[in-house]
Order: structure tokens, then C-alpha cells, then sequence
């Protein structure tokens, strides 16, 4: 709404249409402070966790992984709407999981293997 009493229509439909760039300041414009927050969490929670993992067994090279996936995705998202389209919102999710998967598998491993 404040932006409005700035911007001339067309720099409101453009913004629209084509958005920021960046998929943070793009989802706190649209969705205030909830979407920055959101956004700012589908980040920062599976780096905590991978971080987790890598406290507990810094050998584990899929937490590694994981995070150096998240970073590349966070870092890209200061330039582009990364999760704004369905496939690569997709290929995001099925990454973070498929890396989780092989970062706890590899967890459970060396624990039966040390015992």
C-alpha cells in the first residue's frame, strides 16, 4: 500500500508481473512480513538441520552436501524467484529430501558399524 502512493501504474503492473528479482524482497512485498519469514525459513531450516548432522559427524559428506545445496539456492535467490515455479520449487523440495534421506542413512550406517 505505501508503495503505491510512490510508484505510476505502469511501475505497479510491471512489479506485478515480473516481480523484484529476488525471491525474498519479492514474497515480503507481496505477503508482508508472514512471506519474508517463510521464505527466509524454507532456507534456514534444512540448513539447521544439516547443520545438526554435521555437529554430531562432520564426515558426513551428504549434510555437507546439503547445505552447500541450500546456499547455492539462498545465494540465488538474491538475484532470481527461485521457489516461484512449480519445478524448481520441486526439484528444491525432492533435493532437500533425497539429501536428508542419504545424510541420516549415512548417520545410521557408521552408528551400526561403531557398535
Amino acid at each position: 500500500p505505501e508503495f503505491s502512493k510512490f510508484a505510476t501504474p505502469s511501475t505497479r503492473l510491471g512489479l506485478k508481473g515480473g516481480g523484484f528479482h529476488n525471491e525474498f524482497i519479492n514474497n515480503g512485498v507481496k505477503y508482508g512480513v508472514v512471506g519474508l519469514l517463510f521464505t527466509t525459513l524454507l532456507f534456514l531450516g534444512p540448513a539447521l538441520f544439516f547443520f545438526n548432522i554435521l555437529r554430531t559427524q562432520s564426515s558426513n559428506r551428504y549434510a555437507l552436501l546439503g547445505i552447500t545445496y541450500i546456499t547455492v539456492q539462498a545465494v540465488s535467490a538474491l538475484s532470481y524467484q527461485v521457489l516461484d515455479f512449480k519445478f524448481t520449487a520441486s526439484l528444491y523440495g525432492l533435493m532437500i529430501v533425497a539429501l536428508a534421506y542419504l545424510a541420516l542413512n549415512y548417520c545410521n550406517n557408521n552408528h551400526n558399524t561403531n557398535s
